[in-house]
């Protein structure tokens, strides 16, 4: 059976439909990165909660990184889609990467991106 099931927001109470309860259906939530798991007592979030509590991890992530705190592990969560203010937004009709999609390509591609987390110190070669 390819059915969904309606689950309530964690964060807001809003209803909406999660996709992950059978086998054949991937969730909308399959397309974001999984950079924190829920915590004991939480369930799932809206499409808007989570990406709002992603966006908060990704932040944390690329300031981490810019202060040479930690190493990019960003590349491990590549995924199929790109997610849309989260990978990139749209600015006079054409795409632009942010910091996170960078970061998930591993490397700078030296084509001075207007949202490059590499500096010369956090930067390595193709």
């Amino acid at each position: 059976m390819n059915q969904s099931r309606i689950k309530i927001c964690f964060k807001c109470s809003t209803p909406f439909e999660c996709g992950l309860c059978t086998k054949a259906m991937n969730c909308w939530c399959a397309d974001y990165p999984r950079i924190e798991k829920i915590k004991k007592g939480e369930d799932c979030f809206c499409p808007e909660c989570l990406k709002e509590e992603i966006a908060v991890k990704i932040k944390e992530f690329v300031d981490d990184f810019r202060s040479g705190k930690i190493k990019n592990t960003a590349p491990k969560f590549q995924n199929k889609h790109l997610v849309q203010e989260l990978d990139y937004y749209l600015e006079d009709g054409k795409y632009v990467f942010t910091e996170w999609f960078l970061l998930k390509r591993g490397y700078c591609c030296d084509n001075q991106c207007r949202h490059c987390p590499y500096s010369k110190q956090n930067s390595h070669a193709k």
